[in-house]
């Protein structure tokens, strides 16, 4: 989450207007949702030693994927709150749980919820998954 912090220097949200975050925001997404070689090269970036390389890793990995979840789930953080705000405890418990069970619904494919951000989430993510709500 402390990385979520840093997300002001990214080029893009750098010197943005508030009333620019939300498109910025978006096009930052679909970059992460897209694009594997920039999601493989944050990981390489992070990697611990024993962890697989970054070539080997794409979707169907859940290294992969819960870099995915973070970065995304960092970006909806961003948009709603800034880099300045602070982190309630409880609010970012639920925040990471929800984001764990995204990842699980995401390796294999599909999703039991009835919450409106996660099942917006994880189309985004998984547009070929089954949602049961």
């Amino acid at each position: 989450m402390e990385v979520w912090r840093d997300f002001n220097r990214l080029p893009s949200l750098k010197d943005a207007k508030d009333s620019e975050i939300p498109q910025k925001v978006r096009e930052l997404s679909i970059q992460v949702r897209d694009d594997l070689e920039d999601i493989r090269g944050f990981y390489r970036n992070h990697r611990i030693d024993i962890y697989p390389a970054a070539e080997l890793i794409d979707v169907d990995w859940a290294f992969f994927r819960w870099h995915q979840v973070q970065l995304l789930g960092g970006l909806d953080f961003y948009e709603s709150y800034g880099v300045k705000a602070p982190f309630k405890r409880d609010k970012m418990f639920n925040e990471l749980i929800d984001l764990d069970y995204l990842l699980a619904a995401l390796l294999v494919g599909g999703l039991a919820s009835r919450d409106k951000r996660m099942v917006k989430r994880f189309k985004f993510l998984r547009p070929d998954g089954f949602v049961l709500n």
